[in-house]
């Protein structure tokens, strides 16, 4: 497969991630290079696909940091793909509610 360069790349990447693996390996690999629009495809995709390993919430601990790093810039679309996905993979406790309440 070819490498994502370009930010449209990235977000038909992850919209073609298929598993949570998948789109953390995406992000891991990838997600310095990550705007806005393609962090909440991530978070969309994370919760179209649903909860996976045990470690699922730990695993998630570098994309819910940059996120917070710039979730205060987001619109309304992706604000509302980030609440969907966080209710849906039943994401809560002290470590996420700052990125609840920074949807709010």
């Amino acid at each position: 497969a070819s490498v994502p360069r370009h930010p449209k790349q990235l977000t038909v990447a992850l919209q073609r991630a298929r598993t949570t693996e998948e789109v953390l390996t995406l992000h891991a690999r990838y997600g310095r290079a990550f705007n806005q629009v393609n962090l909440a495809a991530c978070w969309s995709r994370l919760g179209r696909i649903g909860r996976a390993e045990p470690d699922f919430e730990e695993q998630l601990a570098e994309l819910r940091l940059q996120t917070l790093e710039s979730v205060g810039e987001w619109g309304d679309h992706g604000l509302s793909n980030l609440v969907h996905a966080l209710a849906k993979l039943r994401l809560s406790g002290a470590e996420w509610q700052p990125l609840w309440l920074a949807a709010e």
